[in-house]
């Protein structure tokens, strides 16, 4: 057993668990005794079993992620091999996992407490269910065959549709109750229960993020090719012509020699760009520096891999990635989800009792 090599490689990692499972732990034994629920567990088919099987998720990708970072680093250090487990394992071991939480997610609040009969499930998902599997057998007929792809659209529309049933049924039966107008009975309801509904906009924006993720994991194109000054290469809808080669050392700091490349894009992000290589004086290799345009539906990068001055030609690989704003988009909803769960609410103060004379 190599001690001195563990202890070189992952002292303080393994110090920070420690000390973080120590406190968790000794905090845990503490409160035990006020942790206890002396309710009988609620049915299996119940908003208390998805909160249960949801942090049990939670628990399991933690334990997924921790093996798969220090695995490598106790193999090496027990036994001196040299052992990769890279994003392919994280992908195949979590994706699972992460679409049960998404399925969760949208379950766990249209489910009530205690249990719930089959007349309440039908009731409750069967319209997001049929939209769900709607959206996936469009996007199959549209061209999208990564089952990957389908699921996760098809549990993101089967979670904003039934946070959007949820907002639409309370709205609803405070207009009645109260006469106030739709718009008016939605803003009342979600200003006077912001927990509730700052999480219904926190779990649309994961949704957004997850359709986002799947599709720009998996739905990006690239090519590469060589070209003259005045030749082009085309992907998908882009064409990108190479226009001017430049190499000249950068105006704010002569030791940096740029090798730059003027193109000129036709297409959905069209316009002139540029991409370049930098040598800088202590590096063993010139550092790219990818053109980027960002669109609402793709983003384009252009990147120079190689250059020769002489016959000025230039090797680019141009690559298409979907949806890459949405992942920043469904950020946003997330951001404004939380802001508006925990913003303080107002509280009427009680009048004045009236002082007798």
């Amino acid at each position: 057993m190599n001690f001195e090599l563990m202890w070189d490689s992952i002292p303080r990692l393994l110090g920070g668990l420690v000390l973080t499972l120590t406190v968790g732990l000794g905090l845990l034994v503490w409160r035990l005794p006020d942790l206890g629920d002396r309710r009988a567990p609620g049915a299996p088919v119940s908003r208390e079993s998805a909160f249960l099987f949801n942090n049990l998720l939670f628990v399991v990708i933690t334990l997924a992620v921790i093996f798969g970072t220090l695995y490598p680093m106790a193999a090496q250090a027990l036994s001196n091999e040299t052992v990769t487990v890279g994003a392919p394992w994280f992908n195949r071991v979590n994706a699972p996992l992460f679409m049960a939480l998404i399925f969760l997610m949208g379950v766990g609040p249209a489910l009530p407490w205690g249990g719930a009969r089959w007349a309440t499930v039908r009731e409750r998902f069967g319209v997001p269910v049929l939209v769900g599997a709607g959206a996936a057998l469009l996007a199959w007929v549209l061209g999208r065959r990564d089952p990957v792809v389908l699921l996760t659209l098809a549990l993101a529309l089967f979670v904003v549709t039934i946070m959007g049933d949820e907002v639409l049924r309370g709205a609803r039966a405070r207009g009645r109750a109260r006469a106030e107008a739709f718009p008016l009975a939605t803003w009342r309801l979600a200003t006077r229960n912001r927990r509730r509904y700052g999480g219904y906009l926190v779990h649309t924006g994961i949704a957004v993020m997850a359709v986002a993720i799947a599709v720009s994991a998996t739905g990006g194109s690239d090519t590469t090719g060589t070209l003259q000054r005045g030749e082009s290469l085309n992907l998908g809808a882009y064409t990108v012509r190479f226009d001017a080669l430049t190499v000249e050392p950068l105006p704010d700091d002569a030791r940096v020699l740029e090798t730059r490349a003027q193109l000129t894009v036709s297409g959905p992000q069209s316009g002139s760009i540029s991409t370049a290589l930098r040598d800088y004086p202590n590096s063993t290799s010139a550092i790219a520096t990818p053109a980027v345009r960002t669109g609402v539906g793709e983003d384009l990068y252009v990147t120079l891999l190689a250059s020769d001055p002489a016959s000025g030609a230039v090797t680019l690989r141009v690559f298409v990635n979907p949806l890459v704003a949405w992942i920043w988009v469904g950020g946003g909803i997330v951001v404004s989800g939380a802001i508006f769960a925990i913003w303080p609410e107002r509280r009427r103060r009680p009048a004045a009792e009236a002082v007798p004379a």
